[in-house]
């Protein structure tokens, strides 16, 4: 009796509320989705069965563990010994154990060799595979950067790119209206020839990525410097060559040279 009164007095541990229980598995189905977003990009088939399962009402818990079942079943299978007669006699006169995952592996090799032989018989046959592989050979071996601009031109043509998409992802990566103002506005401010006007029109876009000019992603469309690229860096060396060559400055920012010592 003594014992019971001591144990009903202890009493059985608490359980955990609900509510905590629920904001427990909501902070676990926060996580897993969190990490399944970010594997996103190498995942997106998965991620698709997971929205798919996740719409029908099904737990984020529930679908990473049927994905990780489904993932043990596939690696077990690939595990287990082949069962085709003559790989088994393989398996008794060689020192590797033939697993159906050597199969597979053997497979995909075996795909990639008949792909790229079959690539290459392609490229034989084919005049115009032959006509950029020469003048991908000659731009290697280009001296000079006039040189292998004009290659990789014709290079560039001999691929057919498509002139709407070019002009598409032309407009995407840069500005090319704004560019031919800047230019024009140059070319104006230097006809007038005042050196602090040319001054403040140049030091104005100094620090500045005028209309996307810098942008990396120009180099994975475009060969060689766009024109309205070209035309702008053109001006802007003509412009601070012109005010260099001043030898009074109006704004008196100019120091005079001192006579050379008789």
């Amino acid at each position: 009796m003594k014992a019971q009164g001591k144990s009903a007095g202890l009493g059985s541990p608490p359980s955990p509320a609900p509510s905590s229980v629920s904001v427990t598995r909501l902070l676990l189905n926060v996580s897993l989705a969190r990490i399944v977003l970010s594997l996103s990009g190498i995942l997106n088939p998965v991620q698709n069965l997971v929205s798919g399962q996740l719409l029908l009402g099904v737990s984020v818990w529930q679908v990473t563990r049927d994905l990780l079942r489904r993932a043990l079943y596939v690696l077990g299978y690939l595990s287990a010994p082949v069962q085709l007669a003559w790989l088994q006699s393989l398996s008794r006169y060689s020192l590797v154990n033939v697993r159906r995952w050597h199969v597979a592996a053997a497979a995909c090799v075996g795909y990639g060799v008949v792909q790229g032989v079959r690539r290459r018989l392609a490229d034989a046959r084919d005049e115009g595979a032959r006509v950029r592989a020469r003048l991908a050979l000659r731009m290697s071996e280009a001296k000079s950067y006039f040189e292998w601009s004009v290659l990789a031109t014709k290079l560039d043509a001999a691929r057919g790119a498509d002139p709407a998409a070019r002009r598409r992802a032309e407009a995407r990566l840069y500005d090319r209206r704004l560019l031919r103002e800047k230019v024009a506005h140059l070319r104006k401010v230097r006809a007038l020839g005042t050196l602090g006007e040319q001054m403040f029109a140049l030091r104005a876009d100094l620090l500045r990525d005028l209309g996307g000019m810098t942008s990396p992603d120009l180099h994975d469309l475009f060969p060689v410097c766009p024109e309205p690229i070209r035309e702008y860096i053109e001006e802007r060396r003509g412009s601070r060559r012109l005010c260099g060559s001043l030898e009074s400055c109006p704004c008196g920012l100019h120091t005079p040279r001192s006579p050379p010592p008789t």
